[in-house]
């Protein structure tokens, strides 16, 4: 069971009722129960949540921290109330944003599209091993999905946008789930690339063990599989769709 989270009286995230009571038992003055849920009260969302959140990571509490900061966002992802450490988002369930990269290429007109994977490295907090779209994270305080994806581009996977012989804006999913640090809800803004047939990714930041390149089926069987992130599956599955 979850429970509803207000942050100075703005819906703010989505927590277990365990992690709750959990957290009502902290000795933390800003936690406070509210209704079936509770509400955290801060002057200031940047240093306040950042007190809560160096208390909880030295009870051990809040986990994989990385030092980067995010947009506090409301329930709806439209109302910017401050920032805080990357790592709580999960831990509270608070709207998040990312970009990702649907990246194909084709050797000649006729040939069909073949769509980038890359595999994220086994040392990742999140979803170690398993497959992603070609260039996917999350975007930092005020950041763009265009700035942020030339920024994953080129550390992910070598890429600069300006290589690509065609780019458009794709969609924007949604994800709203369980997950292992507590629940992901995100919006995903989507960017479809083709890329020179030539093109041979290199992974800088140590975040990708692998590139390959799959056909459709090969890629549809893949986003299915289990094997694949469950943001790179959707966003994966939303291609092939309108590829068709």
């Amino acid at each position: 069971m979850f429970v509803p989270v207000t942050l100075n009286g703005h819906r703010f995230g989505w927590v277990s009722q365990q992690r709750a009571d959990g957290l009502l038992t902290q000795g933390i003055a800003a936690v406070r129960a509210s209704g079936h849920g509770i509400s955290l009260h801060v002057p200031d969302v940047d240093d306040g949540l950042h007190e809560i959140h160096l208390t909880l990571a030295a009870q051990g509490v809040l986990q994989d921290w990385r030092d980067e900061w995010i947009e506090v966002l409301d329930w709806s992802g439209v109302l910017c109330m401050g920032r805080m450490e990357r790592a709580a988002a999960r831990f509270w369930g608070s709207h998040t944003r990312a970009v990702h990269l649907n990246a194909w290429v084709r050797t000649d007109a006729e040939a069909e599209a073949l769509v980038w994977v890359a595999k994220r490295a086994a040392s990742k907090s999140t979803d170690p091993g398993l497959w992603d779209n070609l260039v996917a994270g999350g975007l930092g305080v005020d950041e763009s999905p265009l700035a942020g994806l030339r920024r994953e581009a080129l550390e992910e996977a070598g890429l600069d946008l300006a290589w690509a012989k065609q780019m458009h804006i794709g969609p924007t999913l949604k994800i709203d789930r369980e997950v292992e640090q507590g629940w992901q809800r995100e919006s995903l803004h989507v960017v479809d690339a083709e890329l020179p047939a030539d093109f041979a990714p290199t992974n800088w930041d140590g975040e990708v063990q692998a590139f390959q390149q799959l056909d459709a089926a090969s890629a549809l069987r893949l986003a299915l599989s289990g094997q694949m992130t469950a943001d790179a599956a959707l966003v994966t599955l939303d291609y092939l769709r309108r590829l068709r």
